[in-house]
């Protein structure tokens, strides 16, 4: 595994195990306080089937290269289930933990649990009658004091205002009328700073000239261009404009290209407002992990119509919606996750957008939220 061969070190977001928790209350205690504390700090990822390196002075933090690694787990799925079972009933405000069984080549397995960056720190542990507020500094695990509580409430909040601001900011610069219909869609991670990003490593070039905008074929790398803004792109139809900024803002703006009809009405398909907000969140994901970003982030759009036009739905005919020249701005949109998940999260956006053209919901997904639309 390549966290072993690197040697990579704990630390505030990063813990190995060397074998599953105790199946008594110490173990699950352990077990609540360890996740507990990385929901109270920066969010992280823990390790079930890594031994940690020894020396004369204790545990190193280091993975030892010469233990046995994984782990000899008949039913993964059943340990893990069990894990998020206590998670979910002992922790509140509820964290949202993603977790995994990863297969070696030796048949072993290590588990993952991967614990967000949570919004609605501070989270606590109640068990067994106790009360428990874990937090990382560093490698180490310890208690919150009251002090350190109300200032974990107030900073989140704070970062929360920070990136709605952010956000506010990026839709209103547009105002620049045109024949067709503008979506302008901006997504900041919460938890981010000034020169988060570095411009630098190449992983970060790579993943920002290939963000494919509508998740649809196949995208090029796009070379970008730097500006004090930032990285510039365009898209592939040259109608399309995209900038990534120093602290993690990604703003994309898209010139949709509506139809002729007859007696030279103008027509314009809002279906494609779903394939487009689906596909620059699911693209920022990429970036962001390219940028050792992370959700949860904000994610808001707006929609500039500067002359009168006809909404088409299932098909290019003209419809006998017309739509007046506005200029709408939508509630932003809290992404907890931007990996497959980030569909169902998109849903209540797109029905709302639907919803302004007359339409009950977005067509673009079944009962349960999933993604159906080609």
């Amino acid at each position: 595994m390549e966290l072993v061969h690197l040697g990579r070190t704990e630390g505030p977001s990063l813990e190995y195990k060397a074998q599953l928790y105790d199946t008594n209350d110490r173990g699950s205690r352990e077990l609540l306080l360890d996740i507990c504390s990385m929901g109270n700090a920066n969010g992280g990822t823990l390790l079930l089937g890594i031994a940690e390196l020894r020396d004369e002075d204790g545990p190193t933090g280091r993975p030892d290269p010469h233990a046995p690694l994984g782990l000899d787990c008949n039913n993964p799925e059943q340990v893990l289930a069990a894990y998020e079972g206590r998670i979910l009933d002992c922790i509140d405000q509820r964290l949202s933990v993603e977790s995994a069984s990863i297969e070696l080549r030796n048949g072993r397995k290590i588990l993952a649990l991967r614990v967000p960056n949570s919004l609605v720190k501070p989270h606590r542990v109640f068990y067994k009658g106790l009360t428990y507020f874990p937090a990382r500094r560093e490698r180490q695990r310890y208690d919150l004091n009251a002090s350190e509580v109300r200032e974990m409430v107030l900073r989140t909040t704070s970062r929360l205002d920070e990136a709605k601001k952010s956000i506010r900011e990026a839709l209103d610069r547009e105002n620049e009328a045109h024949e067709s219909p503008i979506l302008t869609v901006a997504i900041i991670p919460i938890f981010t700073r000034d020169f988060a990003v570095d411009f630098r490593r190449p992983e970060v070039i790579h993943a920002f000239g290939r963000m494919n905008l509508t998740a649809q074929g196949q995208t090029n790398f796009i070379q970008p261009s730097f500006s004090v803004d930032g990285l510039n792109r365009p898209g592939i139809n040259r109608d399309t404009t995209v900038t990534l900024a120093h602290n993690g803002l990604i703003r994309v703006k898209v010139k949709t290209h509506g139809q002729m009809g007859q007696n030279g009405t103008r027509l314009f398909n809002p279906e494609t407002i779903d394939l487009y907000l689906r596909g620059i969140a699911r693209g920022c994901g990429e970036v962001f992990a390219a940028s050792a970003l992370s959700a949860p982030a904000l994610l808001g759009a707006r929609l500039l119509i500067s002359g009168q036009c006809y909404t088409t739905y299932g098909g290019m005919f003209e419809d006998n919606l017309r739509v007046a020249a506005s200029n709408q701005i939508y509630p932003t949109l809290l992404l907890e996750a931007l990996d497959r998940e980030v569909d169902q999260q998109m849903r209540p956006l797109c029905d709302l957008i639907h919803q302004s053209f007359g339409e009950t919901h977005s067509g673009a997904f079944d009962n349960e939220g999933n993604w159906i639309r080609g």
